[in-house]
């Protein structure tokens, strides 16, 4: 991301309370942006306003606005050519190589284990994407003033949210895509097209179970000097425990316990069932919201800390 246009970008009290956002005439969109704050003017000549109306709500208007913003400071969406070399061709080459190794190894279901991978990339590409826009408002010194109004700010976290689950929703579609049409040539014309299907409306429960571990992970990395550490250690983690190249059946049995209360280890198996998908879907669904039940216990001790400033402000990129 261009330093340039990265200290242009306005804090997210303005971003939560503009219902406009504009781009100078002669300025790229990448580049510069101006966000107008009736509400932050408001608060400016009336320092004693009640701390309750200066939380931000959740309207069109605003999430807009934040969305734009945070889109504006990914480096993915740089330019055009970024954009095309990250969402397009990475995730394609990455799919002809996984299925490459896969064969390689031995692998028994070659087809299931590639589409299982697509899932937990996806859905760790949202849960880091999310650290990393909270992380970039800690470098700019915005998300501790965020946070320390409280937690329930719906504008900040979704645009949080939902720009790394879009740019990782395109790659996520073209990765699947392209394991079909691999089966596809490979079955002589016969592709598993249930198992296709299924992947599909899985796609969209990933970002979900994603987006809430993120938000545990993002709170959770305030109360640490490296922030990346919490979302790089649920990586190597989860990549072990999910069963994408073995299921579980073939883990060893304290191993296999463990990993049934970590996300996407249910989704992942839901790939490769041949019963109904439904219980494995909503105890998914159950270990995510405990795990953002977690989060929610580690903010109430981060928001004691920043609100008391005992929490420093410096974070280590080491």
């Amino acid at each position: 991301m261009n330093e340039e246009y990265a200290k242009n970008i306005p804090s997210v009290e303005e971003v939560a309370n503009s219902d406009r956002l504009e781009t100078t005439a002669d300025a790229s969109p990448w580049q510069t942006i101006t966000c107008h704050s009736a509400a932050a003017e408001s608060r400016s000549q009336n320092p004693g306003s009640d701390r309750r109306s200066q939380r931000p709500g959740l309207s069109a208007g605003r999430l807009a606005t934040a969305v734009s913003i945070t889109a504006l400071s990914n480096s993915a969406l740089e330019n055009r050519s970024t954009a095309i070399t990250k969402l397009v061709l990475i995730p394609v080459l990455d799919v002809f190589l996984l299925v490459a190794v896969l064969y390689s190894v031995g692998v028994a279901d070659i087809r299931a284990a590639t589409y299982a991978s697509i899932l937990l990339s996806f859905g760790l590409s949202v849960l880091t994407g999310a650290v990393g826009q909270v992380t970039q408002d800690r470098m700019r010194g915005v998300a501790e003033e965020v946070v320390s109004r409280g937690l329930w700010n719906p504008t900040y976290w979704t645009a949080k949210l939902a720009v790394p689950a879009f740019l990782s929703l395109v790659p996520a579609f073209l990765g699947a895509l392209a394991v079909f049409a691999i089966d596809f040539h490979n079955s002589g014309g016969a592709p598993d097209y249930a198992l296709f299907q299924r992947v599909l409306w899985l796609i969209p429960l990933s970002a979900l179970v994603g987006a809430l571990v993120g938000v545990t992970a993002s709170i959770a990395s305030f109360a640490l000097e490296d922030p990346y550490l919490i979302s790089n250690v649920a990586n190597m983690v989860l990549l072990l425990t999910a069963g994408v190249v073995l299921p579980l059946s073939l883990y060893p049995t304290w191993l296999a316990a463990i990993a049934r209360f970590l996300p996407f280890t249910a989704l992942i198996e839901a790939v490769r069932t041949t019963g109904p998908a439904a219980p494995l879907l909503l105890r998914e669904f159950a270990v995510a919201l405990a795990w953002l039940a977690v989060g929610l216990l580690i903010a109430k001790r981060v928001l004691a800390l920043i609100r008391s400033g005992k929490r420093a402000q410096q974070i280590s990129m080491l």
